[in-house]
């Protein structure tokens, strides 16, 4: 072996859940890129179904029999002995279990234990863990689909091995059912044979995370790894499952822990200064005080006689007039003291004394009554707390002052406040009417943002998606998260076929030539494939054929068959013979080798069967002058005739006859309507119908979706693109690779279909 090199990951499930038990683990003897010529691993994957709660130490007692003897194993001929020695001894602990009185796991326990040394591998089931072996880009399964009945005795627990030798680059996938009941094989060979163990965990945990499905455990190896960096082990499916609130939450307490402790810490220190303060404004301030207003009062009585000296003129007869009422002269009356009265003319200087008189006067009122009723001590602690109640209510005040916004900010404050009530509102709300009108309000609220800040992007980004979650399970929608690749066209397209390792798209514009992307060297891979003359691609499709990627139909209405070998793509002309001449042609099709072409302009489909070798006389499919086709904006073709017109709906037709029972129906009331049908997807190998709606391509949120139907037009569910996704015009699907391509611009976004 050139390369004996192992590395794994495995997903991390919680480990108990309402229905089962769950654990897996890996132990090495060594750290780091694993040498299987040198070392042994160990690997577990066990579920208890129908649990009991003691039946959590039969976990304990598998791990800690594999621990003990792990450091004593060694590659090499002697090692499947080994390893029957080590299942001998988990049996005999599982014994020992049930001996004690646990015996509610035995029959609802399946397990797996895995041990590679050198380029061997061993395992032994226990139930039924399904594994499987990928090599040279296959997959089949090494374990038994349905395990004869397990021994009731406990000694036998683990007591089938089976062994084999891996070769370079080997993966091997085991785990619990719950991972192939929501991703098919062949999603999992494409998965796992393209990948790191990290990275096609990452992406199968994307997938258990829409499905939302948290009994899943699973490991990978890879054996005869490539160096490199080093990628974590695990990955937790229970933090990919978790809600953003309960993110959050996670986050925060740890965080509110803390706090609560520093602040109870801090209240005990308040407390104590509280104390503290109180003893020395009895014992210090409050005399103090007292001498500083009693010298107050004396100055003041001189300041007064001053001003009455130089100032004023005193006179019995002003007792007569109502204090602080003007004269005729301008002068004022001032009451400093009740038994004083002193008249003088207005001035800045006057008034400020006045201002200051009056102030000075209630403070010794307000001493002298603390003074006799003896409550020095109460209305010092008490002035403490007023004085930092009131210094705390200015800072508050100050903090919450309305800072001046601009009309923008004001009216995305507003968009905001709104969207609020519209989180709120649906999360009651249950006439699925209703719901929809405040979706489509939601979505016109989040366009008004007019160059919002972080904070108020962050936060309306965060109130549409609490909207539109609380509606996804009533529209059954399924939003994809993350792309699994992208590619780069040449130039912006308007169609999109995948023919892997490739995709070709007819451009946006009035180039004369294919677009092509995929995989591999970009120069090889985006290229411009060039048409005779000046034709210009108007239409594409997609060939089952073996020989073929698909077809194209230019603006002179001529055919070309799109053939690839290799990293060589080939244009070839197909001549369409005679029939009666068709002013233009928009959209193609193929099926079973025949080829259609719609012209809606004029209302008519043609059909060229298929020789083998040619294609004989166009004919007319369906009577004009009985059925409008015109309006069309895309068809398909499984036997049946799917023609999506502008409107939304979809005709079929059957040996040229429409169905006139046939209709979309289903589609949930809160769900918007289709407001830009660009799509209808299907053929002999798909077994339901998709429909491509672009939606509200001028919509700061993108709102394109994909909506799938049975083939007798009953609503399935729909899947939403992400944000990073707009202005989508074109997809293919593959129900058999469970893959969507999504033609945006001058990108090819690949996404997993979800089974």
């Amino acid at each position: 072996m050139s390369q004996s090199l192992v590395r794994l990951c495995r997903i991390v499930a919680p480990e108990r859940l309402s229905d089962r038990f769950l654990t897996s683990g890996v132990l090495t003897q060594q750290e780091g890129d694993f040498d299987a010529q040198k070392s042994v691993i160990l690997c577990y994957v066990l579920e208890i179904t129908r649990p009991w709660f003691p039946s959590s130490t039969v976990f304990a007692a598998v791990r800690d029999a594999l621990a003990e003897t792990l450091p004593s194993l060694t590659p090499g001929e002697t090692l499947i002995d080994q390893i029957e020695e080590l299942l001998r001894l988990v049996n005999r602990r599982l014994a020992d279990i049930s001996d004690q009185g646990e015996t509610d796991w035995i029959g609802n326990l399946n397990g797996m234990i895995v041990a590679i040394g050198g380029n061997e591998l061993h395992f032994s089931q226990a139930g039924s863990i399904p594994a499987y072996l990928l090599q040279n880009n296959r997959i089949r399964q090494i374990t038994d689909d349905q395990p004869q009945q397990q021994d009731p005795n406990p000694l036998r627990t683990f007591a089938n091995l089976s062994s084999g030798q891996l070769q370079e680059d080997d993966r091997i996938l085991f785990g619990t059912h719950e991972l192939y009941r929501e991703l098919s094989l062949d999603a999992l060979r494409r998965i796992v044979g393209k990948s790191s163990p990290y990275q096609a965990s990452q992406s199968i945990l994307r997938e258990l995370k829409r499905a939302k499905n948290p009994g899943v455990l699973s490991t990978i190896v890879w054996f005869g790894a490539t160096p490199g960096a080093t990628e974590p082990d695990s990955v937790s499916l229970e933090e990919a499952l978790r809600t953003p609130m309960q993110k959050v939450v996670h986050t925060v307490t740890p965080i509110a822990h803390k706090t609560i402790q520093h602040g109870k810490r801090a209240t005990g220190a308040l407390k104590k200064a509280a104390e503290v303060g109180a003893q020395y404004v009895q014992e210090k301030a409050i005399p103090a005080t007292g001498r500083i207003i009693k010298a107050g009062e004396n100055q003041a009585e001189q300041v007064f006689q001053k001003i009455d000296t130089k100032f004023h003129t005193t006179s019995p007869a002003l007792t007569d007039i109502p204090v602080e009422d003007p004269l005729a002269d301008g002068t004022i009356i001032i009451r400093l003291y009740p038994q004083v009265k002193v008249r003088t003319k207005t001035s800045p200087l006057v008034a400020a004394q006045r201002a200051f008189f009056i102030s000075l006067h209630k403070l010794a009122q307000a001493y002298r009554w603390v003074q006799a009723t003896q409550l020095r001590r109460r209305v010092g602690l008490a002035g403490i707390i007023v004085v930092c109640a009131g210094v705390g209510t200015l800072a508050i005040y100050a903090r919450k002052q309305p800072v001046a916004l601009t009309p923008t900010q004001s009216q995305n404050t507003t968009v905001i406040t709104r969207l609020r009530e519209i989180e709120a509102a649906v999360k009651t709300e249950t006439n699925q009417t209703t719901l929809a009108q405040l979706t489509t309000e939601a979505n016109t609220q989040y366009d008004a943002l007019q160059s919002p800040g972080e904070g108020q992007k962050r936060e309306a980004d965060r109130l549409w998606i609490s909207i539109t979650d609380q509606l996804d399970t009533i529209t059954k929608t399924v939003r994809f998260v993350d792309s699994t690749e992208s590619y780069t066209l040449p130039a912006a397209g308007k169609q999109v076929i995948a023919s892997l390792p490739f995709m070709y798209a007819t451009p946006s514009g009035n180039l004369t030539s294919l677009l092509r992307t995929g995989k591999g060297n970009a120069s090889a891979t985006q290229r411009t494939l060039p048409i005779t003359g000046d034709e210009v691609p108007v239409a594409l499709t997609r060939s089952l054929e073996a020989d073929t990627a698909g077809y194209i139909f230019t603006n002179q209405r001529s055919m070309y068959r799109i053939t690839q070998e290799d990293a060589e793509t080939t244009l070839r002309k197909v001549e369409l013979d005679g029939g009666e001449k068709f002013s233009s042609g928009d959209m193609i099709g193929t099926y079973h080798g025949n080829l259609y072409i719609v012209d809606s302009v004029n209302g008519l489909l043609w059909r060229y069967a298929t020789t083998g070798t040619a294609y004989g006389k166009g004919s007319s499919v369906i009577d004009k002058t009985k059925y409008d086709l015109k309006g069309a904006t895309s068809f398909a073709i499984d036997g049946a005739i799917y023609l999506l017109k502008k409107d939304g709906t979809v005709q079929k037709f059957v040996t040229g006859k429409q169905d006139t029972n046939f209709a979309l129906t289903g589609i949930p009331e809160a769900s918007p309507k289709v407001v830009q049908p660009l799509q209808i997807l299907t053929n002999e190998n798909t077994d339901n119908l998709y429909l491509l709606d672009g939606g509200i391509t001028s919509s700061a949120r993108p709102t394109a979706r994909i909506l799938e139907f049975s083939k007798s037009g009953s609503f399935i569910r729909q899947f939403a693109f992400p944000a990073s996704v707009t202005a989508v015009k074109s997809v293919d699907i593959s129900e058999q690779e469970r893959m969507i391509w999504a033609l945006s611009g001058d990108k090819v976004t690949a996404f997993s279909l979800p089974q």
